[in-house]
């Protein structure tokens, strides 16, 4: 399927959802009780970096390079999402094929603060081929609005699994719906909306004042898998 569109048809898709925005220790992965939406560091505006359990390659794999926040050359992609789409390349140095699992609330930290961190909603799998390298296009959500959306210029770092509990919800309310961009095949148009309508979601947490009602009914008419 083809992996882009324009701009002024994505933002389109977000204002039919009727949501308007000026721009984009115990152990960390235990949810946050009393965190406020618009308040999780690293997250909207506000400070500091994400928090939650470390997320490690396992072992035999590598990352071939900086993760940089562009489309790879290849046609692998995985993941679903628009304003935060990066390139990773991943060394199997391994006798074995590994099948790589990267889990509901995984982030990519821009290492460059005038950009958007990403964050995926739903778990994915990436094959990684024995003693090869595999580079996969990878679509995450934004995290920040306000930002500007990925560039090469922007390297991005492996970051946490958010132990926020308001995104921990909306992950759970995703869990059995059709998000990833594997799930769509050719369907630009079903992909893209249902892309438009969980980042608005994710927006109404990070920069925003919750999930409400409408969010969660919106996010209700996404397609079961």
């Amino acid at each position: 399927m083809k992996t882009r569109i324009s701009n002024q048809l994505f933002l389109l898709l977000l204002l039919t959802l009727g949501l308007t925005f000026n721009s984009c220790s115990k152990d960390k992965d235990e949810p946050i009780p009393d965190e406020v939406a618009g308040q999780i560091p690293g997250f909207g505006e506000a400070e500091g970096e994400p928090q939650g359990a470390a997320f490690s390659l396992p072992d035999g794999v590598r990352l071939e390079s900086d993760i940089l926040g562009e489309s790879c050359d290849t046609t692998l992609s995985r993941g679903s999402g628009y304003y935060v789409t990066v390139c990773v390349g991943l060394v199997n140095e391994t006798n074995e094929d590994i099948t790589l699992v990267l889990p509901a609330g995984l982030v990519l930290i821009a290492q460059d603060k005038d950009y958007q961190s990403g964050m995926l909603l739903q778990s994915t799998t990436i094959v990684l081929k024995k003693k090869a390298v595999t580079r996969c296009t990878l679509f995450t959500f934004c995290a920040n609005n306000h930002r500007s959306s990925s560039s090469r210029n922007c390297a991005y770092t492996l970051g946490p699994v958010t132990n926020s509990r308001l995104v921990g919800e909306l992950i759970g309310l995703l869990q059995d719906k059709r998000i990833n961009a594997e799930d769509y095949g050719d369907d630009e148009t079903g992909y893209m909306t249902t892309v438009s309508t969980v980042q608005s979601a994710l927006w109404s947490i990070t920069d925003g004042y919750g999930l409400d009602e409408y969010y969660k009914m919106a996010l209700t008419e996404i397609p079961n898998k």
